[in-house]
């Protein structure tokens, strides 16, 4: 696999801080079967101080972990059950806090309404994260079908891959299937869903940051690549290669 090619930030015109925050927190989003997760796990496969925070996973992680407040929510984790905006945003808090020597974040699936976004904005003030911005992957809703159709997810570890290359997870070796909210009428669902929140997702996003669009038609090794000048360019600081 090759490494992602990164262009530096100063294309993006960001004056120089007098204080540089820890780090830069920047909300990927998008329709189902967008791409998000693979770019995004290709771009981590490069980069050491690039972390990714999911909901699900990270309470999953602190479950296995045996940390108490995992342990008390157990059974809304294995059920996959939405969790409070209380509980998430502290999620989000513990994941910053160990997330050191980081310098961007990339936060999938959430904020999800207006209250979680004034949650995570108090908890990177907090930690001293700037939030960079919003970045949407998007295309047409035939594409999305067509991808749908093709996928298997592991939902032990929440990895989606193309089941013409494996029927493995490649994080786990666990056994991929296919994914229930897939099926036809739970995917025009979602996709539906998606088309009507984006503006609101837009509109909160630019009162505090940068909103990009990337065209998720790309290949994966395209959009990573996109995905990492956008980082640079929101944090002003330049994705070094470390793996």
């Amino acid at each position: 696999m090759g490494r992602v090619a990164i262009a530096p930030p100063r294309a993006c015109g960001r004056l120089l801080r007098q204080h540089r925050p820890k780090a830069t927190a920047v909300v990927v989003t998008g329709p189902p079967a967008a791409g998000k997760s693979t770019a995004v796990s290709r771009l981590l496969a490069a980069h050491d101080s690039v972390l990714h925070f999911k909901v699900r996973v990270h309470f999953q992680a602190l479950l296995a972990a045996g940390h108490p407040v995992a342990v008390g929510i157990e059974a809304q984790i294995k059920a996959r059950d939405q969790l409070s905006d209380a509980t998430v945003a502290w999620g989000f808090d513990n994941f910053i806090a160990t997330g050191a020597g980081a310098t961007h974040v990339l936060v999938e699936g959430y904020p999800r309404n207006a209250a979680q976004l004034n949650d995570m904005r108090a908890v990177a003030e907090e930690r001293d994260v700037m939030l960079g911005g919003l970045v949407i992957f998007d295309a047409p809703d035939a594409v999305l079908r067509q991808r749908a159709r093709n996928r298997l997810a592991c939902f032990q570890c929440d990895v989606t891959a193309d089941g013409g290359v494996s029927l493995t997870c490649p994080r786990c070796g666990g056994t991929l299937t296919s994914r229930p909210d897939d099926s036809p009428n739970q995917l025009a669902s979602r996709i539906s869903q998606f088309r009507r929140t984006r503006r609101q997702m837009e509109e909160m996003f630019r009162r505090y940051g940068k909103v990009v669009t990337l065209n998720a038609q790309r290949t994966t090794d395209e959009l990573a690549a996109d995905l990492g000048r956008v980082l640079a360019c929101m944090g002003g600081i330049e994705l070094r290669h470390e793996r």
